[in-house]
């Protein structure tokens, strides 16, 4: 039998089971699983609107099914971490069970990411075909499924942006202060999102694209024994990527598509995933 216990702590759950009496077994045993590195790994609803991938449901309804076949006891304590009631042998087909549930989710993809801008009048359809011209940037990457994966291809541009005062004993001096900002792609990539077999599977793709423009004028001040500082005012901004789409095994394919930088523009994403 399966019992929700949410929002009961590990150890307040410990003291409930300790405090319930002996086993219904002499040979019966508590023992406690912690399944959270399962929690991203397992199937879920990438486009519903409490997207998290920390919840655990999935593995509530995993272990659930497990514990309800198997006839034992099982009690969540917190998100990913569970109480289970068995005799020996019991905990012994429940260890191996989990672990080849992992091993499933373990199999790993070899992943091309192709990113290019066009025209916005001439964006291609999700899931199409792309047209890739031969500006293209090219990342190629090995991802294990159904586990996130963080795709960050940016650059960073250290500024000044601001003076301080240094104050001595006898004296008051300026230095300048930097700050940095970075550009480019920051994504979680997730293979085998949702259903897949031998010849299709899924990809899931959340994040965004960043670039930094420069308001002018900016501000210059003279600093004693430093000379002229030119104050840098960075405007950020950010486009956000969330895409899940299905593909064959092997076929480029566009995966996502967001509002490009400039005029009639677009930023296209393509990927092609290999076993």
């Amino acid at each position: 039998m399966f019992r929700s216990s949410t929002g009961v702590s590990v150890v307040a759950g410990i003291v409930a089971l300790c405090a319930a009496g002996s086993p219904v077994s002499a040979q019966a045993s508590w023992q406690i699983y912690d399944l959270r590195d399962l929690i991203p790994m397992l199937p879920r609803d990438p486009m519903a609107e409490d997207f998290d991938l920390e919840r655990g449901e999935n593995v509530d309804a995993l272990l659930g099914s497990l514990c309800t076949a198997m006839a034992v006891e099982c009690t969540p304590l917190v998100p990913g971490i569970f109480a289970i009631e068995a005799e020996a042998d019991e905990h012994a087909r429940v260890a191996t069970m989990l672990e080849a549930v992992r091993a499933l989710y373990r199999e790993q993809f070899v992943v091309e990411l192709i990113v290019y801008r066009t025209p916005a009048d001439r964006a291609p359809a999700i899931g199409s075909p792309p047209a890739i011209p031969e500006s293209s940037n090219r990342m190629h990457f090995v991802v294990p499924r159904r586990t996130p994966v963080p795709v960050m291809v940016t650059s960073q541009r250290a500024y000044v942006s601001d003076v301080s005062a240094v104050v001595a004993t006898s004296a008051v001096a300026y230095e300048p202060q930097t700050a940095s900002v970075d550009e480019g792609l920051d994504l979680s990539l997730v293979v085998g999102a949702g259903p897949d077999s031998d010849t299709r599977t899924s990809v899931d793709l959340l994040g965004s694209v960043r670039r930094a423009t420069w308001a002018e004028p900016t501000g210059e001040l003279a600093i004693p024994e430093v000379g002229p500082v030119r104050i840098e005012l960075p405007i950020l901004s950010v486009r956000s990527v969330r895409s899940h789409v299905e593909l064959e095994f092997g076929k480029p394919a566009v995966v996502a598509v967001a509002t490009g930088f400039g005029d009639n523009e677009c930023i296209v994403m393509a990927m092609t995933v290999k076993k």
